[in-house]
């Protein structure tokens, strides 16, 4: 007796790999599906980094644990319907959060100086040339 798991792997195995512009276009008309029933999920959803990591192996990639938490119950929905429109029954996805940095802001004048050093290094020698200028 063979798993269905085993069965759907044996399909996936002998069909191309699904590309990554296929991957977009049938996760876009997922989209356009769940838009009238959860619209503020597929707006946060649009435009997300979609990697192709296997054969029939992606990860979505968001920035924080709240949007995964959000994306997680639904997460099975999302894949039936993509495994259907792909005709690619072993096709799973992997939430991955990649928290983006963020930048300091400057505040004091010092911290700004230090900024524009950084973006135009001849700004410094501009101050060794004109000592009597306050920057």
């Amino acid at each position: 007796m063979t798993n269905s798991s085993d069965l759907a792997e044996t399909e996936s195995a002998t069909l191309p790999p699904i590309t990554q512009q296929e991957l977009a276009e049938h996760w876009q008309a997922m989209l356009e599906a769940m838009r009238a029933e959860l619209p503020r999920l597929t707006a946060q959803l649009e435009g997300r980094q979609l990697r192709m990591v296997g054969h029939n192996q992606f990860e979505l990639v968001v920035d924080n644990n709240f949007l995964e938490a959000e994306i997680k119950p639904l997460l099975v929905r999302m894949l039936t319907y993509l495994r259907q429109r792909c005709h690619r029954p072993g096709l799973n996805c992997k939430i991955v959060v990649e928290y983006q940095k963020q930048q300091a802001v400057a505040y004091t004048a010092r911290e700004k100086y230090d900024v524009m050093v950084r973006q135009n290094p001849q700004l410094d020698k501009l101050r060794d040339l004109f000592p009597e200028i306050d920057l």
